[in-house]
């Protein structure tokens, strides 16, 4: 598991959250799959933030669209961290 530290905590459900538990070691082929199609959707195609953000989406069993609401500083991070995965 990774761990991501945020520069200002996220509210998600009534929880607040200094950083992200990244799981990407309980991911399957289908979920990168998935992943893909999500980052298609966001009119994020061939952008390596768009597919690093939706795989962590994956990995964090939360919507997309709360990845990309972070500040960019914290987005980048958790996508390099989901593409470093990858590599």
């Amino acid at each position: 598991m990774i761990t991501v530290k945020l520069s200002a905590p996220v509210v998600w459900d009534e929880k607040k959250h200094d950083n992200l538990d990244l799981d990407f070691e309980r991911l399957t082929g289908r979920d990168l799959i998935e992943a893909e199609s999500a980052r298609d959707a966001i009119n994020a195609a061939g952008s390596q933030v768009g597919y690093g953000l939706c795989l962590a989406a994956k990995a964090l069993k939360r919507p997309v669209d709360d990845l990309l609401d972070l500040p960019a500083r914290d987005a980048n991070a958790v996508a390099a961290e989901a593409i470093s995965f990858l590599l």
